[in-house]
């Protein structure tokens, strides 16, 4: 009965004051649903299981390669190893090799280019796959013996197949196969993040991909294994085991290039390769949401005070009638404890908004993002954080109540005071909302710097109105002399389109999502490194105005005969000569092939091409047309299929890309995390001003009474409000100097762990604290000049 009376005095309270309640409640709903959100994010990817059977026994197999006791590569496949590994490791290790490619469902009317999952019939019962038809892929007892079978997404039964339920049986063409479906995926199946950036479409055989294919050169990024543990096996002997089928391969005549390096096996737990580097980001988002909170609760605390202060005659009236000091925090407890549960009701509103706004904004970059959404746990963390929250304001509430000086009150004058909240509270409130709001600003702008730098790099090419189209043969050209005719033949075609000013041929587009790589030797068969590499004609370097540093481009002669003569970007030359003029010199590929250097060009920045680059004379095993659209005109996908038909109308096209497009898009998650970091300090900024100001004002408020006799005596009212702002300015320097010695700790601690990190920008962090402690002398002026500007006798009469 006592805690219903306690509710209900509460809320007859609070219906009084309508705006406190208003700006109390949106303060914290804003701020927590940001660390809801966060929190949900974290406890998805740091600590929820992953939802496969005996998920903990999952493992992904891949290998490091090591030359002269270093680790020289990492991350990049060998394909001959790995499928060596997956045949020779079947009597002591269940394991399934996956392969991440694309390809175009050529049965659909539309032609879309479908995710694909390359794997073995291991991969269905290793995650234990629920399907919603058919089944998995079927065993065979030798990889290359698997059967023509397709198993579907459930998205892509339902978008290209109607959700036909007799789809089970039905043949599709994929590529140039054919392919029985033999199932589809159930709708709630999650596939783990390390095979696909995004949801694989469809499931088809290693044993019809290049994995079929080894060549003793061949590696990729895209290679992985999947390997599940029993539970009588470890790490360390299953490594022991995997080394040894290392070491037999590279012993072998399909290994002679790998010769001098050794193959090294590494298991890492699968929720760990799904959490990735991922973490360090969560937490930075958790930091900042953490810090966001504490800015906001420090100006729901001086609010709150303010409250409590226009609260004096009833806590007075409470305290002559017995009321205890435990009483009263009984009393504070529970009104603040509506006031946050009503709040964190908002604030769970808010954090579903942003989970949602998290999987449009973030995919690709986080993983387990399908996974994300409120739950039990995020709402009992919300609840929690709402009690906790009310037991502060109470504490601080009645901690800042002279309870003797209550009894009192009712034969006090009534003239405004700061008895009630000391200096050293007000000045502490003050000193806190700085140093945390700087300590954010000061981060998001190390990110914001980080970000923009990538984001607006200059790429080095041009690629204003540059289309990319790969072009798909299919099966009418089985000879390399027949693609390269058709190659010229569409060139000369597109040349002749009005819309067309340049037309280049290459074996991919110089930006996008993954690029070729092959080894380098020098001339005594000594592996110099891996390098990433494209395949053009003589008009690609003038299409995309390739800045040419030493030699000359191709020559149409060298690219018809396919020469053995190559163009080296400057990063390319200095690794392996030290210096960038090296025409003249040669490199070497597989099996002693000689290029002899015939010029040199700037390098081109793409955020997936790091690696140094070099071009070798286009083949003819791949079309890929580079298009120049001329200004003011367009030519769509849909248009370039047409011209395409009318050359064959067995030609597809493969990958359509806008380079400027496809540019930002490389860049995407680098603009977002500007755009956060600046939201994110405006949002700080804009609180800690707020809180200062009601602090201040809050201050004068109290002091409105003093303020008057001294404009009463004479006082003018500069000398005033420069008191007022004097008496501010010492908490808010002990704040600048606070945040910036936080930042200073833990930007070491975290250079320490992220050798990436950036320097940070004296003068952009300089501005930022300037335009920081500009805001907030500003919100000191605001309430101090609002009091010099009344009339001195309403002070005295305390209206």
């Amino acid at each position: 009965m006592k805690l219903q009376h306690e509710i209900r005095h509460a809320l007859a309270g609070l219906q009084n004051t309508p705006m406190f309640v208003f700006t109390l409640v949106f303060t914290l709903a804003l701020t927590l649903g940001a660390l809801i959100a966060a929190f949900n994010l974290n406890q998805l990817i740091l600590f929820k299981p992953l939802p496969y059977i005996q998920a903990a026994q999952l493992y992904i197999l891949d290998q490091t390669e090591v030359r002269q006791g270093k680790v020289v590569k990492s991350g990049v496949q060998h394909i001959d190893s790995q499928v060596q590994m997956y045949r020779s490791s079947q009597d002591f290790l269940h394991s399934a090799l996956v392969l991440r490619s694309r390809g175009i469902l050529a049965s659909v009317p539309s032609e879309p280019r479908l995710q694909t999952l390359y794997t073995t019939a291991e991969f269905f019962d290793l995650l234990t796959v629920p399907l919603a038809l058919g089944t998995g892929l079927s065993a065979s007892p030798e990889m290359k013996d698997a059967r023509p079978e397709a198993v579907l997404s459930y998205a892509t039964w339902q978008s290209y197949f109607a959700a036909d339920p007799d789809i089970i049986g039905q043949s599709i063409q994929f590529d140039h196969q054919q392919f029985k479906v033999v199932g589809v995926l159930d709708k709630g199946f999650k596939e783990p993040q390390p095979f696909a950036e995004t949801a694989s479409d469809i499931y088809l055989p290693a044993a019809y991909s290049q994995l079929s294919q080894p060549n003793g050169t061949s590696s990729t990024s895209n290679l992985l294994s999947l390997v599940k543990l029993t539970p009588g096996q470890n790490t360390t002997q299953v490594n022991a085991q995997l080394s040894a089928i290392f070491k037999d391969f590279l012993q072998s005549p399909q290994a002679q290039l790998y010769r001098d390096v050794e193959l090294l096996p590494r298991l890492t737990r699968l929720s760990d390769a799904v959490k990735g580097d991922s973490a360090r980001i969560t937490l930075m988002i958790l930091v900042g949401a953490v810090v966001l909170l504490l800015i906001a609760f420090v100006n729901v605390l001086n609010l709150y005070l303010s409250h409590i202060n226009k609260k004096q005659q009833i806590l007075a009236i409470c305290a002559c009638l017995g009321a205890k000091p435990k009483a009263l925090f009984k009393r504070l407890f529970v009104e603040s404890l509506l006031l946050t549960l009503v709040a964190s009701l908002f604030a769970l509103i808010i954090a579903a908004w942003l989970l949602v706004l998290t999987k449009e904004l973030a995919q690709g970059t986080l993983p387990r993002l399908n996974e994300l959404g409120l739950d039990i746990p995020t709402v009992l963390f919300s609840c929690a954080i709402a009690v906790l929250l009310a037991g502060a304001l109470a504490f601080f509430g009645r901690f800042t109540v002279n309870y003797d000086g209550l009894k009192q009150q009712l034969n006090a004058s009534g003239k405004g005071t700061s008895a009630q909240v000391s200096r050293r509270v007000m000045c502490s409130l003050i000193a806190s909302q700085i140093a945390l709001t700087g300590l954010l600003i000061m981060m998001t702008s190390l990110v914001l710097q980080m970000s923009l730098q990538t984001a607006n790099h200059p790429l080095g090419i041009d690629i204003e109105n540059v289309i990319s189209v790969e072009v798909d043969p299919g099966k009418n050209y089985p000879s390399a002399t027949q693609i390269r005719t058709l190659a010229t033949q569409i060139k000369q075609h597109f040349a002749q389109l009005p819309q067309v000013e340049l037309v280049a041929n290459s074996r991919h587009s110089p930006l996008r999502f993954g690029h070729s790589g092959t080894l380098i030797y020098d001339s005594h068969q000594q592996r110099v490194g891996g390098f990433l590499y494209n395949r053009v004609d003589e008009d690609f370097v003038g299409l995309v105005k390739l800045p040419m540093l030493h030699g000359r481009n191709f020559n149409r002669e060298e690219v018809a005969d396919q020469a053995k003569v190559a163009l080296l970007s400057q990063s390319m030359a200095r690794a392996i000569f030290n210096r960038t003029d090296v025409v003249g010199e040669r490199i070497y590929r597989a099996k002693g092939q000689a290029f002899k250097v015939v010029g040199v060009v700037e390098d081109y920045f793409s955020v997936s091409n790091i690696d140094p680059y070099f071009y070798m004379p286009l083949d003819a095993s791949d079309i890929n047309l580079m298009l120049k659209i001329k200004p003011g005109m367009s030519l769509t996908k849909l248009e370039i299929l047409q011209q395409l038909r009318t050359i064959d109308p067995s030609l597809r096209i493969q990958e359509y890309l806008q380079l400027q497009r496809t540019a930002a898009e490389l860049v995407y998650q680098y603009s977002l995390a500007a755009w956060l970091a600046g939201g994110l300090s405006l949002f700080a900024l804009l609180l800690a001003c707020t809180g200062i100001y009601g602090v201040i004002s809050y201050a004068t408020q109290m002091r409105r009474y003093e303020l008057g006799v001294r404009m009463a005596l004479g006082a003018k009212r500069k000398r005033i409000v420069n008191m007022v702002l004097k008496d501010a300015i010492q908490p808010i320097v002990i704040g600048l100097v606070s945040s910036f010695l936080l930042a200073v700790l833990l930007y070491g601690m975290a250079k320490s762990q992220i050798a990436q990190l950036g320097q940070p920008d004296v003068l952009q962090i300089s501005g930022a604290l300037g335009l920081l402690l500009l805001f907030s002398l500003l919100a000191c002026f605001i309430p101090a000049n609002s009091i010099v500007r009344q009339d001195p006798i309403k002070a005295l009469r305390n209206e």
